[in-house]
């Protein structure tokens, strides 16, 4: 790779520099984003509560303007940022060669999907969690997060026209895919397992980062296991496409069913699927075909995309043939 700033800097100086980088990013984007929106919202935009009338399209027009910015400022540009400072080649560190092997891109579109009622159980199984008794105002605090959060998913979710979906669409999985996978697949995760020297630890260590920066305790199993899910994507797919276009199948399901079914399913009968009664048995099921999927793509990929993937990281010689 070509030299630049960061270029022989360790993984924990790249890392303090992403922090860094991030909550510049942050920052950069809130205040232009406020500027932009002054002409369109005036100043209410600046003491804007985003859950204060759910019901009001103006409203939900702001939450979802915001929403993009502070996405965008916090996981789309960062990355980009942060691999300039180390090369130059950022196509290069990203992994962005082109796709080989499209069938296993759709598989792995695939297996997000299968995964659901596992994703699903899992996080029936955090949410029954509690708190020490000498914590129980601070879990109180944690639920009431969580139910502002859901109510916010709601009110994005509720549209009754295509172009509502394809704004959706784009906020809750374009931009997600690319911004997320990019920072934490593309940039952490090769932190981590170059500091780790060791794959799995760097898959997992990112997976709780990723997990812990949506700030939503009763998701936070399930989300870590997304996040494990994409990082293998990563590595056997050896190019962050992979998790891009599986984090995208695994939002966008769950966009375009609750726009499908908005009239005659409520929205948490399809996050939960496979996570009440009844439905197990689809948890079990989906967990059977995602190991046999997993086990299949696994074997397509090539039995050496592990050493591949941490020399690519710890920039030693590749041989893919090996």
């Amino acid at each position: 790779m070509q030299q630049n700033i960061l270029s022989n800097a360790g993984p924990f100086s790249r890392l303090i520099f992403s922090v860094f980088v991030i909550l510049v990013s942050f920052f950069i984007f809130l205040i232009i984003g406020v500027l932009f929106a002054l002409p369109f919202w005036g100043i209410d935009i600046i003491n804007f509560q985003p859950l204060s009338d759910t019901t009001d399209l103006a409203n939900i027009a702001k939450m979802k303007y915001l929403q993009s910015i502070f996405a965008i400022g916090i996981f789309v540009a960062p990355p980009f940022v942060i691999s300039w400072l180390i090369t130059k080649n950022w196509s290069r560190y990203f992994m962005m060669q082109k796709v080989r092997n499209w069938d296993l891109l759709l598989l792995g579109c695939i297996m997000m999907i299968t995964a659901l009622p596992v994703i699903n159980f899992l996080g029936e199984i955090n949410a029954s969690m509690q708190f020490p008794d000498f914590l129980k105002g601070f879990e109180q605090q944690l639920k009431i997060a969580e139910q502002n959060a859901q109510l916010l998913t709601e009110t994005f979710l509720n549209v009754n026209s295509f172009g509502g979906l394809l704004v959706n669409l784009i906020i809750m999985a374009v931009i997600p895919a690319i911004g997320e996978e990019f920072l934490f697949r593309g940039v952490l995760q090769r932190i981590f397992v170059e500091w780790t020297k060791n794959v799995h630890w760097g898959i997992i260590i990112t997976s709780i980062i990723f997990s812990g920066f949506h700030f939503q305790f009763y998701g936070f199993l399930p989300r870590m296991l997304l996040g494990v899910l994409l990082g293998y994507l990563m590595v056997y797919g050896k190019s962050i496409w992979f998790p891009v276009f599986a984090h995208f199948a695994n939002n966008a399901f769950a966009v375009i069913m609750s726009f499908i079914y908005r009239d005659s399913m409520k929205l948490e009968n399809v996050e939960q699927f496979g996570s009440y009664e009844g439905t197990y048995i689809f948890a079990i099921i989906g967990a059977v075909l995602f190991s046999l999927l997993f086990l299949y793509f696994v074997r397509n990929a090539g039995k050496n995309s592990l050493s591949i993937y941490k020399n690519i990281v710890l920039k030693k010689p590749v041989n893919e043939h090996s």
